[in-house]
Formats: structure tokens, C-alpha cells, sequence
């Protein structure tokens, strides 16, 4: 199992839901459609990317640990929770900040 490590917010476009505060989010991904998320891009050169709705993010190798880790899903609702399972490896995912600047056409780099 690999264990992906996300930003806080993502720069992506969400549907319109009941206005809740930063502090009341329970998860990034909240307000996002369900289902399909994105796409994971890997390059000849080996670079990997992760590819939701429009933006386009770095996906780099994350921290070697020593300790075990496990995985697990929390239901607040319902009180339970359930072991998924172990994460031998992670992955640090982060905005393609170029990506994001070309997108923009009053922000665009000039190479």
C-alpha cells in the first residue's frame, strides 16, 4: 500500500455545497464529486505527476521510516473504525506551482 501525503487545501474546483468555515472541513477532498478523482502521469523521464480535475500535481518520493504503519478508516458518525491495512511506502504530493502559474494567462513564466 502506498500512503500519499496531500496540502491542506487543494486548488481545485469544487461543487457548490452548503457553506461550511475552514474549521469545519473535515478533509481537503470535502466538496469535491465523488467518483472518479484524477489521473496518475508517469513520464519516460520518471517523473511522476497526479492530475485532479484541472491541476496538475508533483508526486515525489516521500520519508523512509523505520517504524511500522498502519492505515486505517475512522467513521466519526458511526464511532468505528477499521484497519485497512500497511504502508510500507509514502508519497509526497504538491501543486505543480508552474502548472499552475501557466494556467493563469496574466501569470504565465517566460522562459
Amino acid at each position: 500500500m502506498l500512503f500519499f501525503k496531500i496540502p491542506d487545501c487543494l486548488p481545485v474546483t469544487k461543487q457548490p455545497t452548503a457553506k461550511r468555515s475552514v474549521s469545519e472541513r473535515s478533509s481537503p477532498f470535502e466538496g469535491l464529486p465523488e467518483g472518479f478523482m484524477g489521473k496518475m502521469l508517469v513520464y519516460k523521464s520518471g517523473t511522476v505527476k497526479l492530475k485532479l480535475g484541472d491541476v496538475l500535481y508533483d508526486v515525489s518520493p516521500g520519508p523512509n521510516t523505520v517504524f511500522h504503519n498502519d492505515v486505517a478508516a475512522i467513521n466519526g458518525k458511526e464511532r468505528n473504525c477499521c484497519r485497512i491495512g500497511s504502508s510500507a511506502k509514502f508519497a509526497t504530493v504538491t501543486p505543480d506551482v508552474e502548472s499552475l502559474l501557466n494556467s493563469d494567462p496574466d501569470m504565465q513564466i517566460h522562459k
